[in-house]
């Protein structure tokens, strides 16, 4: 039988640009509401805009982070950025 190589290094770098990625995510409100409070606990909408509010629970988005990751999305989809080369 013939055996396959799969290139693993691309899935490797993909694999820790995902979890710093994550960990970015998961951590980046925390840290702009201890470094950019605009006053009375508000975090600043284009940095973090809540959407949902439950018991204790809140769902939010990043408009910033939001557009920077379409804009690499489309330079990925048309091939004018290719890091794994």
């Amino acid at each position: 039988m013939e055996e396959y190589s799969i290139p693993y290094e691309p899935l490797r770098y993909l694999g820790i640009l995902l979890v710093i990625l994550g960990l970015l995510l998961i951590l980046t409100p925390y840290i702009v509401e201890l470094i950019l409070k605009t006053g009375k606990g508000r975090i600043h909408p284009l940095i973090y805009y809540p959407i949902y509010r439950g018991d204790g629970f809140t769902l939010g988005i990043s408009p910033v982070v939001f557009i920077v990751l379409i804009l690499l999305y489309i330079l990925f989809a048309t091939g004018k950025f290719t890091p794994f080369r």
